[in-house]
This record gives structure tokens, sequence and C-alpha cells, in this order.
């Protein structure tokens, strides 16, 4: 493994990169089809509670805060700007795409295909690489949502008429074709074992999903069947579902 301070050898690798896991991926001959989907939160100022437990309906989900903000999204709501990636891998995602169209802005341009997880080409490994030209990963908030989130709490909550936003915040979400993780070995890279693609399930299986990746770097008795989440089902095709979300 390079690194800014060298070289590290070792037989066993988890990666766990998220959004730039397909690069990784391509840069040592792995096909990966993940999609990129950028997503939108923000956390609203104080108010006297009317919602005082984690709440999901169509228009928004919120979380109430201990000093009386929420924290909120509208679910199923993203921005792509798809790059070289985007438009490699745009037939494995059509069909998602397809079914979530209304959800989504499109937007186009060329940056996305030099900079940022979604760019053309590689890197010498004595050479600076992608991640370290863009050390943060943090694309903005769409300010479009921030306000359809706010309208609707609003509107559900007459109590809530005076909600205002205090901060909000984007992030990249990387999915799969069939938005269930890839928690695997890869028979190309002996010793590599590839955690992504949780098409924003990271935070509620990340514990457990976390357990299986070091069972399988370790060659410990796998905590669950990893066979839902193999490798081989995004390039040959065997046993992929259709997507419950993006």
């Amino acid at each position: 493994v390079w690194t800014e301070r060298g070289l590290i050898k070792t037989t066993r690798v988890i990666c766990a990169a998220g959004a730039w896991t397909s690069m990784f991926c391509r840069r040592h001959g792995i096909d990966l089809p993940l999609g990129n989907v950028i997503g939108t939160a923000f956390r609203t100022q104080p108010i006297d509670q009317a919602i005082g437990m984690p709440l999901y309906t169509p228009g928004f989900a919120c979380r109430p805060q201990m000093d009386g903000s929420y924290t909120v999204a509208v679910s199923g709501r993203g921005r792509l700007e798809p790059g070289a990636q985007g438009i490699r891998y745009a037939r494995q995602f059509y069909p998602t795409f397809k079914s979530r169209r209304k959800n989504l802005k499109v937007n186009l341009g060329f940056k996305p295909f030099f900079t940022g997880p979604e760019a053309l080409g590689g890197w010498a490994f004595d050479r600076e690489s992608p991640f370290e030209r863009m050390r943060i990963l943090d694309p903005a908030a769409d300010a479009s949502i921030v306000q359809e989130g706010l309208a609707a709490m609003r509107k559900e909550y007459p109590a809530l008429a005076n909600l205002k936003l205090a901060q909000a915040w984007g992030g990249m979400i990387d999915s799969t074709p069939d938005a269930i993780p890839v928690i695997s070995t890869v028979a190309k890279l002996p010793g590599l074992v590839l955690s992504a693609g949780y098409s924003a399930h990271g935070f509620g299986i990340g514990p457990g999903a976390g357990r299986l990746a070091a069972d399988l770097a370790t060659h410990n008795t796998p905590v669950v069947d990893p066979t839902p989440y193999r490798y081989s089902r995004l390039v040959d095709g065997s046993g992929l579902d259709a997507p419950g979300m993006m």
C-alpha cells in the first residue's frame, strides 16, 4: 500500500474508500460498477419541538436533537454530476435511474471528468494521487432540496411555522446497481477485501458490515453469510435483484 509516508507491505487490505472505491479498484485492473449520488441534509435552528422522536414522512425525514434543533433530509432526493465513471456504468444503473428520475437532478459539466471520484485516468505511485489533490470530498448542498424539506415540515406541523435553517451540507453516496453493498474478497487480487457501495445504508449496518469485512480479511468464520454481498455478482450479473433505493 503506497502512502504519502512510503510503502506499507501487507498481505491483506480492506478498501473502504466510499465514493473513491471504484477509482482505487480501476487503478489495479478491477472493474467495480459504482454510481455516485450527491445527497443533501441540513440542520435547523433550535425551536420548541413539535416532533419528539425520529420521523419519516413522504416529504421529509428528521431527527430531533437535544438543543431543540432538527437534522433533516428529503428521502430519495439527490443530484447526479456524472463524469467518466458515470458514463462508463450508465447501462448498469439505467433501470434505477429510470425508476427514480423524478427525484434526481442531473447536472452536466466537464469538471467531474477531470477531478473527484468520477474523473478519468490513473496515477503513478511516485506522483501526486487524485486523493491528495482532493483531500476532502465536500460537495455542495442543494438549496432547492433544503427549501423543500423546510416547507414540508412547516406544512405538516404548523407549530414549526417559524422553523429556520442553521446549516446545510452535501455528501456523496456510493451505490451499487442493486443497492446492496459489496463486502467481499476479489479473486483477481488475493488479499483484497472490498467494503463499498452502501447506497446510504451505511449508518444502519456499519457495525455489522465492519465485522464481516474484518472476518473476511482475517480468514475467520464470517459473522453472517457473505454470499449476497459478493463482488462477483456485479461483473457476472448473478443474483442481481431490483434495487430497493438509490
